[in-house]
């Protein structure tokens, strides 16, 4: 996973600033934690999944002071912190939905997670009770 951390890192610094992503700050970085949260469900990274975060996130404007290097360490160790816990899972994911803020912005990170999940062509029972646990968290409920 450290691989694909400082490949994002590179990522950020080599954007072109001049494509706006029409997001905020604080969604781009709720987006990177859900989807850290969402390699993680199943406790087993794909290069797939990689390669899926690296393709959403070349499309993000970093705009804090925070090194994204710095900002995806910190989130991974959040992540891997929350993972155990159903309680502390839940709590991280109502903060993401409120850092998401609208409707749209749910849906588009929900869709983005089940392309994570699917990016192996199997989408493992952990990860599909995981993206019940993100549709009850962002009021999606079916």
């Amino acid at each position: 996973m450290k691989a694909i951390l400082e490949k994002l890192s590179y990522l950020f610094v080599n954007r072109n600033p001049s494509v706006s992503d029409n997001l905020t700050q604080d969604q781009r970085e709720a987006l990177i934690d859900l989807l850290l949260l969402c390699i993680y469900a199943d406790n087993h990274a794909e290069l797939n999944e990689g390669r899926i975060l690296d393709r959403e996130l070349e499309r993000f404007n970093w705009e804090s002071e925070i090194p994204i290097g710095t900002y995806l360490q910190v989130s991974e160790t959040r992540t891997l912190a929350v993972i155990p816990s159903t309680d502390k899972r839940a709590a991280h994911l109502a903060y993401i939905s409120n850092r998401l803020k609208c409707k749209d912005m749910k849906f588009r990170a929900l869709k983005l997670c089940k392309l994570l999940f699917y990016s192996d062509w199997v989408i493992a029972e952990e990860e599909e009770l995981f993206l019940k646990e993100i549709r009850n968290a962002f009021g999606l409920v079916k």
